[in-house]
């Protein structure tokens, strides 16, 4: 029974709190991943859906298309910024979980022992 706590700690305090750290890095890229954070910044001001209108020959189409076109762009733009501001969220709330994680990680075999020593006692 002593070799299997001892080995529980070991495994705990070793490889299981290196493995948690590792699992709450891959989630938080997968996070990130998720909302092709990357792609929205590169593409912020490219028109949306890739819609655009080809300008015409005259002055009056070239115009048309231009408005078309800025349009198309601000959509864009407002679309790309709001997921930003929902995947900055996210990726806060990973974030904090994940920091709780690693704080409440090595102080739960204590809580464990603590709520069983109180059970036995009352």
């Amino acid at each position: 029974m002593a070799m299997l706590i001892s080995e529980f700690f070991t495994w705990w305090y070793g490889a299981g709190w290196s493995q948690t750290i590792t699992d709450l890095k891959r989630r938080l890229d997968k996070t990130i991943q998720m909302f092709s954070i990357p792609v929205i910044l590169r593409t912020l001001f490219a028109p949306w859906r890739r819609i655009i209108t080809p300008p015409g020959k005259s002055l009056d189409t070239r115009f048309r298309s231009f408005i078309d076109n800025m349009i198309s762009r601000l959509v864009g733009l407002a679309v790309r910024l709001i997921t930003l501001a929902v995947a900055l969220i996210v990726v806060t709330g990973v974030i904090l979980v994940s920091l709780l994680v690693i704080i409440v990680w090595p102080l739960l075999p204590v809580v464990v022992f603590v709520a069983l020593v109180k059970g036995f006692i009352r």
